[in-house]
């Protein structure tokens, strides 16, 4: 029997997550309160700047996930970065000001930093193994979404 292509991007993500085992997590989120539909258009045309900047600001992988959160009937997008290795604290403020730079459009965008532990990867894995994939569609319309990139791909083998 072949494969789904949702299946693919969970295996093929699962897979990535276990071998750079990650141990940071930045995401980029959206406050519901002052969200307007635009910035989710405005995300996706900077969105390779941003990787661009990454890419340049790290020598090892990052894994970058989107999906949505439903909050008040509204469809907000999250974009989740795993870092292989805890950025330093002068790293966290280059992206922070990448963010700021690069996504002005969008006022509504956070940025939450924190610690990853093996349990809420062991958590993630059980979790994309037991749901479906959310619908980008309803945050995106009609565009066709990368929902998982690797950033610095070509540094996967040398973790």
């Amino acid at each position: 029997m072949s494969e789904s292509p949702e299946d693919r991007t969970k295996r093929v993500f699962i897979s990535a997550l276990l071998s750079t085992n990650p141990c940071y997590q930045v995401s980029l989120v959206f406050n519901p309160d002052d969200y307007l539909e635009y910035e989710a258009k405005e995300l996706l045309e900077q969105l390779p700047r941003f990787k661009k900047r990454l890419a340049d600001l790290f020598d090892y992988p990052i894994l970058s996930w989107m999906q949505y959160k439903k909050i008040d009937n509204k469809y907000l997008p999250v974009m989740v970065m795993f870092f292989a290795e805890r950025p330093s604290d002068h790293e966290l403020r280059k992206i922070n000001s990448s963010v700021d730079r690069i996504f002005i459009e969008c006022p509504s965008m956070n940025v939450i930093n924190r610690k990853y532990s093996i349990d809420k990867l062991s958590s993630r894995i059980n979790t994309l193994k037991r749901h479906k994939l959310n619908d980008l569609s309803k945050v995106f319309g009609g565009h066709n979404i990368n929902r998982f990139t690797v950033i610095n791909k070509s540094k996967m083998n040398q973790i």
